[in-house]
């Protein structure tokens, strides 16, 4: 079952809105009439994404592997009846005549054996067998009866002694399964981490908008101006012309917003898993982006103690260590198969006479102990070699170069997990860095701006001053959103890298909304209570 975590009244808002909106999301317009949060991306991309249930499937494949390897240890049991018909020729001596007389015997034979056969873990193989035999000869009145009963315990004393030995393919599948949870978990969490980051770009792109949306109407309201001011007199024709100009490329920097948005929108309903037929309607957003903190707090996430924490979290790095192990475990058993192979094999079975059908003092089935001989006892020790034995040694050395394959892969895989949690660790830094910044200028310009303004109207500045202020301040606008949206960005990149965009395995999987709002900490997280997603 899915999990998604929240704070109670993120929890709340999750409940009722499950319950009452529910049947809107899936049938039709998935936003119809509600904003869309952090909390709705996850669960519908949960729900939703293709790619998410094909990463559970190869769950279920792995499983289904290891019942496959499981079977080879199951009880097998069996059950054949033979027939057959002999006729054999003879000859008899006439007491008085003296002359010999031919004759043939017919005999008809039945023989029902049941049997039963279990290899174990360990390497012994137990084999159960119990045959009856019926014998109708024209020659005797009623037919006989015999039966016999053997059990046999074959040990490999050798190759393919012990569990890990015997038992390779099942362990093999067993961590195959672990390995196919770790990498299901964190393939998950990135097709969360991409739907989280479509939401992002949308907002940002929604906020260009709003913010060249703001800057077209001050350059609307400024050519009306100089408009007013040229049919007094007080401007040039040339000077209105200029601001006319501006307003058109204001016009293009919207109509590039717009598309900006709207290619945006639709990644989004891509990373969701929706197909855009049940998403008609662009979805509107209700979450903002998380403000950088001040630069102090990013500066004492410390690389290291980051590091740390990836390398002791990242599924895919421990799906990797897994597989290893299960690696060197086959390389332990291709060596020991280069071993002689000598196995000891011992049968104890019990035989009981023959008798008539008709004789009531005799056992008449092989339930029935009385009168058995036995029990029997049959010793066989069997060496078997190959010279050169080229066929085994191959293996060995094709399972070692796995082994070393795999090693390969761990230390390259934690070095670029180093790598990318400096490079996120870094991103934040600048992007809060840049915000702070930005947010400054535009503060600054702000107040420019409208002094600017007040000097034009008194004659103070010129139409190119009003101008080149509100192109900056414009500017700064799309930068301070770039900020926001690069820190958002960010803030998933470092918990990717760093394995902590969910909590539990497959299928326990755990999402946090506001895990993608705060940063990550560098303690063992405890998960609150959660909530189950529909």
């Amino acid at each position: 079952m899915w999990r998604l975590i929240t704070n109670q009244t993120l929890w709340i808002r999750m409940l009722v809105g499950t319950l009452l909106m529910g049947p809107m999301f899936f049938a039709g317009s998935l936003w119809a009439n509600t904003a869309l949060t952090l909390a709705d991306t996850i669960i519908i991309t949960l729900q939703r994404n293709p790619t998410i249930a094909t990463e559970r499937g190869k769950v279920t494949t792995a499983m289904a592997a290891v019942e496959t390897a499981s079977g080879s240890y199951d009880w097998a049991l069996s059950y054949a009846l033979a027939g057959s018909k002999v006729k054999t020729p003879g000859a008899t001596i006439n007491a008085f005549t003296k002359r010999i007389i031919e004759t043939e015997t017919d005999t008809r034979t039945t023989t029902s054996t049941f049997g039963a056969v279990r290899a174990t873990r360990y390497g012994p193989t137990v084999t159960f067998a119990n045959v009856i035999t019926k014998t109708y000869a024209d020659t005797v009145l009623d037919p006989t009866i015999s039966n016999s009963s053997s059990l046999t315990l074959s040990i490999p004393l050798l190759r393919g002694a012990g569990k890990e030995n015997s038992s390779i393919a099942e362990l093999a599948a067993i961590k195959a399964v672990d390995a196919a949870r770790l990498n299901a978990s964190y393939q998950i969490g990135l097709n969360i981490r991409s739907a989280i980051d479509a939401y992002w770009t949308v907002l940002g792109a929604q906020s260009n908008l709003d913010s060249l949306t703001t800057t077209m109407t001050r350059a609307t309201n400024t050519a009306q101006i100089l408009e007013d001011r040229m049919q007094g007199g007080e401007l040039a024709q040339t000077e209105y012309q200029r601001s006319l100009a501006e307003l058109q490329l204001r016009q293009i920097d919207l109509d590039d917003a717009r598309r900006a948005l709207h290619t945006a929108q639709q990644n989004l309903i891509l990373a969701l898993g929706i197909d855009p037929k049940s998403a008609p309607s662009p979805p509107q957003l209700a979450d903002t982006f998380p403000i950088p903190p001040q630069a102090q707090v990013l500066q004492a996430l410390e690389e290291e103690a980051l590091l740390k924490r990836a390398l002791a979290n990242r599924r895919d790095l421990r799906a990797l260590n897994v597989q290893l192990a299960s690696a060197v475990m086959q390389e332990r058993k291709a060596k020991s198969d280069l071993l002689p192979q000598l196995d000891f094999e011992v049968t104890a079975n019990t035989i009981n006479p023959l008798f008539s059908e008709s004789s009531d003092d005799i056992p008449r089935s092989f339930s029935d102990w009385r009168g058995m001989s036995g029990p029997n006892l049959t010793g066989t020790l069997t060496l078997t070699y190959p010279l050169g034995n080229h066929a085994l040694a191959g293996v060995h050395k094709t399972q070692k170069q796995a082994s070393n394959t795999l090693r390969n892969s761990v230390t390259l895989s934690m070095q670029s997990i180093r790598t990318a949690v400096s490079i996120a660790r870094e991103k934040l830094i600048s992007a809060q860095r840049k915000y702070s910044k930005s947010q400054t200028s535009l503060r600054i310009l702000e107040v420019v701006a409208a002094d600017t303004m007040r000097q034009m109207n008194y004659g103070e500045a010129g139409m190119t001053d009003l101008i080149s202020v509100e192109d900056r301040l414009a500017s700064v606008r799309l930068k301070v959103n770039a900020a926001l949206l690069a820190y958002a960005k960010a803030l998933s990149e470092l918990r990717a890298a760093m394995g902590l965009l969910s909590s539990g395995e497959d299928p326990k999987l755990v999402f946090r909304a506001e895990d993608f709002l705060t940063l990550p900490s560098l303690e063992p997280t405890i998960a609150p209570p959660s909530t189950s997603a529909p």
